[in-house]
């Protein structure tokens, strides 16, 4: 059994299609329970989220970055986005780090 969100891409047919040839059954958590049903999610993930979410906004107001050829800013590199993920976790509180 296969439990997620509603996300669009979720519900897709050939997604639907090959979870059936695999003898998958799925279960949608209904939009706003993810507090009730997702408890990890709401107290490990979430505080997570938001620390990368707070690099990531620095980096787009202060960060360093190069332009494509048609002057889009390119994405943070894997190297940067890499330790915003290992600073996040850094910062998470003792009690949420113990639990990893």
């Amino acid at each position: 059994m296969l439990v997620w969100d509603p996300f669009r891409a979720h519900l897709a047919v050939p997604v639907k299609q090959a979870l059936r040839q695999t003898n998958t059954d799925v279960a949608v958590i209904p939009g706003g329970l993810t507090s009730v049903l997702q408890p990890l999610d709401a107290c490990l993930n979430k505080p997570f989220k938001d620390r990368v979410r707070e690099r990531w906004t620095t980096w787009t107001v202060e960060g360093e970055k190069s332009l494509t050829p048609a002057g889009k800013v390119k994405a943070a590199s894997l190297t940067t986005v890499a330790s915003w993920v290992l600073e996040a976790g850094r910062d998470l509180p003792e009690e949420i780090r113990t639990i990893l």
